[in-house]
């Protein structure tokens, strides 16, 4: 089998059942693994992809991620936020603030531990 061509694209724009990522499992033969699901960390700092595999990826949503260079798949998930950019950006969840004083750590160094 012929190595796909392999591209890059900013995470942001990855669009679940468009693209997918060339990979191997347990060492297996490589192939061309779709991206099947994408959301938000708790936190909205990265993206969650779910693979066909089951397996994830996660990546910062401006970086640019390899995935091989394919024709767009017919399928199209119903859920808006799997497929619309806007939608999708609009859902991002907002970081919280860290408290000053543990830096979100839940207490303060050289004190004792909850």
């Amino acid at each position: 089998m012929a190595d796909p061509e392999v591209g890059e694209v900013r995470a942001l724009d990855i669009v679940p059942y468009e693209h997918a990522i060339y990979c191997t499992i347990a060492g297996g033969e490589p192939f061309s693994n779709p991206i099947v699901h994408r959301h938000w960390s708790e936190d909205g700092e990265s993206i969650w992809f779910m693979l066909e595999s089951h397996n994830f990826l996660s990546a910062k949503p401006d970086a640019m991620v390899k995935n091989v260079v394919s024709r767009p798949i017919a399928y199209r998930p119903q859920d808006p936020l799997q497929y619309d950019n806007e939608v999708f950006l609009a859902k991002r969840p907002q970081p919280k603030r860290k408290c000053e004083h543990c830096d979100g750590k839940g207490f303060i160094e050289g004190s004792r531990e909850p």
